[in-house]
């Protein structure tokens, strides 16, 4: 796994996020909870898209690449949105945006992997090789 890699995956990711919530902050839709549970689980979603297209090799990579996406949301928020908004960490909604970046991450693995196991099975059974003519 590159770190670099998922460093810029982890940009990617907090600025759609960070998009999203600044558009429907100013369109003043931010304040209702539905809204931001959906705007929630849209970043799952969008994080589950993205360990989809990285198909990583085991849990342990697609986990490390949750854990780097959550600390680099972690850290522009810290230097971008907390200039707006103080209270940022004690948004529940934030936290469970990272909580379902991580768990995204772990049900794109097991995606993967079921989607593997499929495969090998839709394979053409091997002819017999003692077949003698």
């Amino acid at each position: 796994m590159k770190i670099f890699k998922a460093i810029c995956f982890g940009v990617v990711l907090w600025s759609a996020g960070f998009v999203m919530t600044t558009i429907l902050t100013i369109g003043g839709f931010y304040d209702n909870a539905v809204v931001k549970i959906a705007a929630a689980l849209l970043t799952g979603f969008i994080a589950l898209a993205m360990i989809v297209y990285l198909k990583p090799k085991n849990i342990g990579v697609s986990l490390t690449f949750g854990i780097i996406w959550v600390a680099s949301g972690m850290f522009f928020d810290l230097i971008v949105t907390w200039r707006f908004y103080q209270k940022i960490f004690f948004d529940w909604s934030l936290w469970a945006s990272y909580t379902l970046i991580l768990t995204a991450v772990v049900f794109g693995f097991y995606l993967i992997e079921n989607n593997n196991d499929e495969q090998k099975d839709k394979r053409p059974p091997e002819p017999p090789s003692d077949i003698r003519f």
